[in-house]
Parts: structure tokens; C-alpha cells; sequence
């Protein structure tokens, strides 16, 4: 049978997914491709990420917001930590239902690589990361992690990250691909030259606006070089922005 382009489109969606959703998606729809059918496995998608429609801007549209919140790698930690986003902060709850919330931060850098709520610890909460304050010892990047682990101090600061070309040096497979597309960047180099330690250093010279590194570790880690790339949850900007699409599409909060 022959399908319409938004047939199509929910189709190439569904390939989008990490391999174990996108094989439950095909499961639980007919091997007769109908609108029906397709239609049915979008919302099985959704009910999958534990949301009944990430239709964030309510326009009745199958499009890619609608599977954003599966890449998230980690939906349990993620909730876990808007659980404490709110205990921390009592007026998101006086706004809107944490659902809501989710959705509303999936509107938040909608092109990022990295979909993960993160973590920044420090000696005190941070309302804005101030650029004059990285140090080139430390790459003049923000660091952060997704786990909770206690280390670097007792404040958390919560936020999104707007990454959208991500390097990773300590990934085999990534560095077998630049190695593969870019062979002039170890040409001429001595004998100690070391590829993935220079992209770690200096990532932003070669293109890259963030890096991940350390993966399947305690120190598993994001950074990245501008404020504008960080979102932090919480903070007065977040929570006039939370109100702002609150009311957009729910109206005023009662």
C-alpha cells in the first residue's frame, strides 16, 4: 500500500527510536500499515514515556517534539529530579502539576543532543553562570553531571544544556569516525600525540560546542563553553518562563 507523507513521517519517527522502543512500537501495531495503526503507536509512545501527549504547542500535529522525551536515557532519574526541583522550590507548584512541567522543559532547547536534567555542585545554588568565572585550567567550560553523586559540594544546581554538535573523545566509535573523516588532524603529529585528549582540551576548535567524557563512570561529565548554552531549573527565569507556558495553554493558575 502506498502511504500518505504523514504516514511517512510517523514511520520515520518511529525509526528514530532507540532499537528495544522502536521493535515494542512495531509489536503493538498491525502489519497492515492504516493511519489508524500509526496513530495508535505515536500514543503508545507517548503512554511509553509516561505522558498521554508531548504535543507541547497543542497544535494537533505529529511531529519530532512528540518523541523528544525518549531520548531522555534515563525517565526515572529524570523525574526524580523534578521531584526535587520542586521540593526546592514551592512556587513551580503553584503554577502547574510536575507533568506539566516536563512538558514545558522539553520546549527548553528543543535541538539539543542532550535531553538529560543535569547536575552542577558547588559550594552554594547558582541563579547565573558568569563566563569570567571558568578557568583555562579547566578548559574555560561549566562541567556537570547526570548523577547525583555528592562530590565536588552540597549545593545542587539543576539545568538543561543546549549542545547541539557533542564531542566525545572517550568513545571509541566517535573517535574511530573523525578518525575515518578527518585524518588530517594526526598528520605530521609525533609519535605522543594524543587525538582524544587534544578534542577533550580544545573541543571548540574543532567545532564542537560541548563535550561528554568519562562515560560509565562516577565522573561521568558534560561541559560546555557559553551560559546562553545553560538552562537552570528553578531559577527566576525558569519559573517566569514555567508561567508563561502555563498560561499559554492551560490558563491563568488558580
Amino acid at each position: 500500500m502506498k502511504l500518505t507523507s504523514e504516514q511517512q513521517k510517523i514511520i520515520d519517527l518511529i525509526n528514530q527510536l532507540p532499537t528495544d522502543v522502536r521493535n515494542d512500537v512495531w509489536r503493538h501495531i498491525s502489519t497492515k500499515t492504516t493511519k489508524k495503526d500509526l496513530t495508535d503507536a505515536m500514543n503508545w509512545i507517548c503512554e511509553k514515556a509516561e505522558m498521554e501527549v508531548l504535543d507541547v504547542d497543542k497544535d494537533w500535529e505529529v511531529d519530532s517534539k512528540d518523541v523528544e522525551i525518549i531520548k531522555i536515557k534515563d525517565i526515572t532519574r529524570y523525574k526524580e529530579f523534578v521531584d526535587m526541583v520542586f521540593k526546592e522550590n514551592s512556587e513551580l507548584g503553584k503554577i502547574g502539576t510536575k507533568k506539566e512541567y516536563i512538558q514545558y522543559l522539553a520546549t527548553i532547547f528543543p535541538n539539543s543532543k542532550v535531553k538529560d536534567i543535569l547536575i552542577h555542585r558547588g559550594p552554594e545554588k547558582i541563579e547565573n553562570f558568569n563566563k569570567s568565572k571558568t578557568k583555562k585550567i579547566n578548559w574555560n567550560r561549566f562541567y556537570f553531571s547526570p548523577l547525583n553523586t555528592g562530590r565536588y559540594g552540597q549545593s545542587i544546581t539543576f539545568v538543561l544544556l543546549n549542545i547541539k554538535n557533542l564531542a566525545k573523545p572517550g568513545n571509541d566509535t566517535f573517535m574511530a569516525d573523525i578518525n575515518n573523516k578527518h585524518p588530517e588532524y594526526s598528520e605530521g603529529k609525533n609519535e605522543w600525540f594524543n587525538l582524544s585528549a587534544h578534542i577533550y582540551a580544545n573541543a571548540n576548535k574543532y567545532g564542537y560546542d560541548g563535550v561528554f567524557a568519562f562515560e560509565g563512570t562516577n565522573d561521568d561529565e558534560y561541559s560546555v563553553y557559553e551560559p546562553e548554552q545553560i538552562h537552570i531549573l528553578g531559577s527566576q527565569q525558569d519559573i517566569k518562563q514555567f508561567k508563561k507556558w502555563h498560561n499559554r495553554h492551560f490558563g491563568l493558575p488558580k
